[in-house]
């Protein structure tokens, strides 16, 4: 399971429950979906009740497996409504299918109506053969995937028809707000880019929500500034290696950004999607 939860706490101390989600890669299905669900949910609740404001703002996320819808809805529900989760994951493709294909759209309806955020991880291995060396399929495929992610939810119409879904993208949106402008050209100029969509991306990206794990000062500053601050979230990317271990810092430490705006990033940004 590939696990990157948006956290909104201060602690630096985390849970064995946290511990044995974030160590586990099983194969995407119900079984490993609920498994998933049940682990993490005394653990968000753990993690409230240690907390005092403004701290306990904390992930509620349910995570689950998009091979089969029907089981899908069914492990939504029962996240949402019997464990008290606040939200769901989902990959980048499923099974290397993109995330603009028409069976998803009962998962998104469904989602949509529910008003819950929508976190995507990237989960596939883009160009797998070239990016095996040096940890590339970390730094550059996955980012990428991200962005190609997106790509699809904007471009094959996801957000025409579910224009209330939150989706919030790992790692700062990946390549995606980056490569807007490209996006953008490409629309104006090239008919394939209209073959769904009748508006051009950029009336799509304000509908996106991003964390803040960007490991580099300007861009994040370029990302919260060119998405808008009520639309991304403080994310730390624990347990990995490629987590930002003073994501709070880091965010503080912001010298172009009014404070107002840090504490959307902060906390209030997860008050409001997360109904806390």
């Amino acid at each position: 399971m590939e696990w990157s939860q948006t956290t909104y706490r201060n602690s630096s101390e985390h849970t064995a429950e946290e511990e044995a989600v974030a160590s586990e890669t099983p194969e995407p299905s119900p079984a490993a979906a609920e498994s998933a669900s049940e682990a993490l949910a005394p653990a968000a609740t753990e993690s409230e009740r240690a907390g005092a404001e403004p701290e306990p703002l904390c992930y509620r996320y349910g995570q689950h497996s998009s091979r089969e819808i029907d089981e899908s809805l069914k492990e939504i529900d029962r996240a949402i409504n019997k464990l008290g989760l606040r939200g769901i994951e989902i990959l980048s493709n499923i099974n290397g299918r993109d995330l603009d294909v028409p069976e998803l759209m009962p998962l998104y309806k469904e989602v949509e109506t529910l008003d819950l955020p929508v976190f995507i991880h990237p989960g596939g291995k883009v160009g797998s053969e070239r990016t095996k060396d040096y940890y590339l399929t970390n730094l550059v495929a996955y980012p990428f995937d991200t962005a190609l992610a997106a790509a699809h939810l904007i471009f094959g119409g996801i957000l025409d028809k579910c224009p209330n879904l939150k989706f919030c993208l790992a790692h700062g949106g990946g390549n995606l707000p980056y490569i807007r402008g490209r996006l953008e050209h490409g629309y104006q100029v090239r008919s394939e880019s209209k073959a769904v969509i009748k508006q051009p991306p950029s009336h799509y990206f304000p509908l996106l929500y991003f964390d803040t794990i960007t490991h580099f000062t300007p861009a994040l500053e370029y990302l919260i500034t060119s998405a808008g601050a009520d639309k991304v979230l403080m994310g730390t990317d624990y347990p990995y290696d490629m987590a930002d271990s003073q994501p709070v810092l880091t965010v503080q430490n912001l010298k172009n950004i009014s404070e107002e705006d840090k504490q959307l990033v902060l906390g209030g940004n997860a008050r409001r999607i997360f109904k806390l």
